[in-house]
């Protein structure tokens, strides 16, 4: 974070004071990019999972990928995948590029420049964006996917929800745990229908306050029990869900974070009936999906799905400030906080120490 944390800072400072400055606030926003693609590209031994894949990967070359297939719980097209590389770094940079290039794209097409330091901070400050894509590697190569995937459905190609449909269960070769995403073919992008409804707002709003009764846990143990029970390309998640069995937690900062992630959730459905560009129905319908998550799920498993969710919420929460600016400083003061928080609380676990000091390749004594 040496480094990291000051880059972010100062870019969103300069993105803020260029807001209004038309062509130049996009070539900034380009540059940070691509700084931060940079920075991605050539990392060493930074973030938790660089370790892990950085194993997994020499295992391949030395011992091939049947022997990696029989001991870990890698997808085969994933690890077929990382055989065709020459060197570690090599898939990483690869990676990094498709990631943030996609982002780029979408957030370019779809984002009003105004805001692009809102974007910024998002990407920088919520763990759900950079830092999430810089340790579950298989999960971000999906996220890509659903970016492209959104592109085509998104555009007037016949059979678009067919493509889509396609591309997520390509994602499933890659990481199981895609496969839960494929309703998403389904969702209509010419009508608002019952997701952008004040009906199911009610719904969600009363179904979050009954994890204060029921536990924090309700619905991640319920579904996801259901799910890896029942799937069996998702069984060998199971372990996963041990991890929330008896987890203690304090209700009133609970409260306090129902409370502060419904704020944002509320206010994105409300603007999102004022909505009368159809390209832009889509985009908030899977961004209240991702702001449902956090609603009920909170942190865990759910930010396998939020690190690929979490840039339609971001552009679903900027398209409602056109609708009703009056109220878009409370509620980016709601988001920056709660992503800031999580963001901190992250690096104070033990796992998150590799993120505390960056190191490029090229302070290794050869690369990767």
């Amino acid at each position: 974070m040496d480094y990291y944390v000051p880059f972010g800072i100062i870019a969103i400072i300069l993105c803020y004071f260029l807001r209004n400055a038309g062509k130049n606030v996009e070539k900034f926003f380009f540059l940070t990019m691509f700084v931060a693609t940079l920075f991605a590209a050539i990392r060493y031994e930074f973030g938790p999972d660089w370790f892990n894949y950085h194993d997994i990967f020499y295992q391949i070359k030395d011992k091939g990928v049947g022997y990696v297939l029989g001991n870990s719980n890698l997808e085969k097209m994933y690890v077929e995948f990382m055989d065709r590389f020459p060197k570690y770094t090599y898939f990483l940079a690869f990676n990094s590029i498709l990631w943030f290039g996609a982002y780029y794209v979408f957030f370019k097409k779809y984002a009003d420049s105004r805001y692009y330091w809102f974007v910024i901070f998002m990407m920088f400050f919520n763990y759900n964006c950079i830092l999430n894509n810089l340790v579950a590697m298989r999960q971000a190569t999906c996220g890509t996917i659903l970016i492209i995937a959104f592109f085509i459905k998104n555009s007037d190609i016949k059979y678009g929800w067919l493509w889509f449909a396609l591309l997520v269960l390509l994602c499933g070769r890659l990481h199981a745990s895609s496969l839960v995403l494929l309703p998403l073919a389904f969702l209509s992008k010419k009508s608002g229908g019952f997701i952008l409804s004040k009906g199911y707002l009610a719904v969600i709003v009363m179904l979050s306050f009954l994890t204060l009764i029921f536990g924090r846990n309700l619905y991640v143990l319920t579904i996801g029990g259901a799910l890896t029970e029942n799937i069996e390309e998702l069984q060998r998640y199971q372990s996963y869900l041990v991890a929330y069995e008896g987890t203690e937690y304090n209700y009133f900062k609970y409260f306090i974070y129902i409370v502060v992630n419904i704020v944002p959730l509320i206010y994105i459905v409300l603007q999102s009936q004022k909505e009368t560009d159809s390209s832009y129905i889509l985009i908030y319908k899977i961004g209240v999906l991702a702001a449902t998550l956090n609603c009920l799920a909170g942190t865990g498993m759910s930010t396998r799905y939020l690190m690929m969710l979490y840039p339609f919420f971001v552009v679903a929460l900027i398209r409602s400030f056109r609708h009703m600016p009056k109220y878009s400083s409370a509620i980016i003061g709601f988001v920056c906080f709660m992503s800031a928080y999580g963001f901190y609380i992250l690096l104070q676990y033990d796992f998150c120490e590799s993120f505390l000091h960056y190191s490029t390749v090229f302070s290794a004594p050869s690369i990767p």
